[in-house]
């Protein structure tokens, strides 16, 4: 995608699934038990983010990176 999304970006790209994302994570938190490293997450949860953010504002930024939906704004 134009070299917009960094690696680690995971579930919107081809042939890369959010199930990569988690084996490579789970691979990360092993290797760093195994050196006796402490290891620690911060969670949240994202479920209604869509609801907080202005669309119009979305949309002109997506159109700015070359992303153009077709669908009409009202």
């Amino acid at each position: 995608m134009n070299d917009i999304l960094v690696d680690e970006e995971y579930g919107i790209r081809p042939n890369i699934s959010t199930t990569i994302a988690s084996y490579k994570l789970i691979c990360e938190i092993l290797v760093a038990m195994n050196n006796t490293m402490s290891v620690g997450g911060v969670f949240s949860d994202l479920e209604k983010a869509c609801n907080c953010i202005n669309h119009r504002i979305l949309l002109v930024k997506l159109g700015f990176y070359g992303i153009v939906w077709k669908f009409l704004l009202l």
